[in-house]
């Protein structure tokens, strides 16, 4: 059975470590200790976690122009295949077109506001800049601080950066 320690289990759930101590002193999510006291999880725990949180899981797809069709498929498969591995069968596949600077994407808005409201428990990306061009890490401390977690699978190969030739 695989096993995590705090810091590793606390950035799987997209939350700070503080908050996974308060949540075993509280009785909300009890950590395993080892024979020295350490606090470790379990893959269970975070599947159990995972099925009893309050909210979907969003794999967001976003290209800049209509005519790269081909690359938003793309992504949506990248993300289709990163889900089965996890065993993930239940997520929502948000799609847009629109500028990565431009904050007032509507898909953009509702998924971050899902979030926030607690709707959404999880966005997952090919790459940050698909979701944001700038400010991923402050969304992602933002979010977190909610118990949502915006996951990068930093694959490059689909950064629009590539895509303008940068």
């Amino acid at each position: 059975m695989k096993t995590y320690k705090v810091g590793e289990f606390a950035e799987l759930l997209g939350v700070h470590v503080k908050t996974l101590q308060a949540w075993d002193k509280d009785g909300v999510l009890k950590a395993f200790r080892t024979p020295t006291g350490r606090r470790y999880y379990t893959e269970e725990q975070y599947k159990r976690y995972m099925l009893e949180s309050n909210g979907k899981v969003v794999a967001y797809c976003r290209i800049n122009f209509r005519e790269q069709k081909e690359l938003l498929e793309a992504q949506k498969e990248a993300l289709k295949k990163y889900f089965e591995g996890r065993g993930e069968v239940e997520f929502q596949v948000v799609c847009e077109v629109g500028d990565g600077m431009d904050f007032e994407r509507e898909e953009f808005r509702r998924v971050l506001m899902g979030a926030l409201s607690g709707d959404i428990k999880e966005i997952v990306v090919v790459h940050s800049d698909r979701f944001v061009l700038a400010a991923f890490e402050l969304i992602k401390d933002i979010l977190g601080t909610r118990g949502v977690k915006l996951t990068d699978l930093g694959n490059s190969m689909y950064s629009s950066r590539v895509e303008k030739g940068r």
